[in-house]
């Protein structure tokens, strides 16, 4: 899932995929997704993805850097060899003010993914198979947008929704 990291997060584009699909394979995939729904809108773009040291790839790096899209990640050390000239240039970059802040928000994000989970039930899934999964989640994500839309619109706190679900 990629999120926007505004006054409160907001799921912009996700993929569902079958539990022995690694996650990180699918991050190309879901910029994509953003991007097409972003150009539909004017002057929004993505300029930053932040993830964790499962996305350290130079794959991942250079595809979006293509898009003039910055991945931020910490440096993965397991890997065991010297740093390259970009995972140098990266690193230095997460010693910036604005490199910082994005690792930072990476917490708030953690918190976002909780609060599905606790109030749609997320996790586990009350429904079996591939495409009901998929609609399942997809509807609880939708669910969500329209919650913390209602809630802009009633002068509420944005992320309250138990109340909502209740």
């Amino acid at each position: 899932m990629l999120v926007a990291v505004k006054k409160t997060i907001l799921p912009v584009a996700w993929v569902i995929t079958q539990a022995h699909r690694q996650e990180i394979t699918q991050l190309i995939r879901v910029v994509h997704q953003a991007i097409a729904y972003l150009g539909r809108r004017r002057g929004q773009r993505i300029r930053d993805v932040a993830g964790d040291t499962g996305y350290d790839s130079a794959d991942h790096y250079l595809q979006l850097a293509q898009g003039k899209i910055r991945l931020t990640t910490r440096i993965n050390r397991r890997r065991g060899y010297p740093l390259n000239r970009l995972q140098r240039k990266r690193k230095r970059y997460l010693r910036t003010s604005r490199g910082r802040w994005l690792m930072k928000r990476r917490s708030d994000v953690e918190r976002f993914f909780s609060q599905p989970k606790g109030i749609f039930l997320f996790d586990p899934l009350p429904v079996v198979g591939y495409k009901k999964a998929a609609t399942y989640v997809s509807l609880v994500l939708v669910s969500y947008l329209i919650g913390v839309a209602y809630n802009g619109l009633a002068h509420r706190p944005l992320r309250a929704l138990k109340s909502l679900v209740a």
